[in-house]
């Protein structure tokens, strides 16, 4: 699925829409914020092989300057692909090697089944663990 990404100038907000959709339909929104040493990205949207690059980008941004700990949003997260999936692996490993704590929140259905797949499940808060 072709799709173009619009990054905001401070690096915290990126927007993927389909290029090959005439009114530009949206595919995943993905925003970030930092405060007191924590990183927080939630995602809406789909993550697939358009939007992965985008999330490894943000990701590897706020981890720069987030200190210690990142949460990332998957509450509404429609469509996960197996780029996707190995998006958020890399984002697991890139956490784990910066010293970082890492916390899948949560998850939508799809995305959990996903995480569970990928054996991301422990990586969850504790009540995001348990199917919705």
């Amino acid at each position: 699925m072709p799709s173009t990404v619009v990054s905001s100038a401070d690096g915290r907000r990126i927007t993927a829409v389909d290029s090959d959709d005439p009114a530009g339909r949206l595919v995943a929104r993905l925003t970030a914020r930092t405060s007191a040493g924590m990183a927080c990205i939630e995602l809406s949207g789909e993550l697939t092989r358009a939007t992965s690059g985008a999330l490894i980008e943000l990701t590897r941004g706020q981890l720069g300057k987030a200190g210690t700990n990142l949460r990332i949003h998957l509450g509404r997260v429609t469509y996960v692909d197996a780029r996707g999936l190995a998006a958020l692996v890399v984002t697991a490993r890139m956490a784990a090697g910066s010293e970082a704590a890492i916390a899948f929140v949560q998850p939508s259905p799809t995305a959990r089944r996903l995480l569970e797949l990928g054996g991301l499940l422990d990586l969850c808060e504790p009540n995001s663990r348990r199917p919705a």
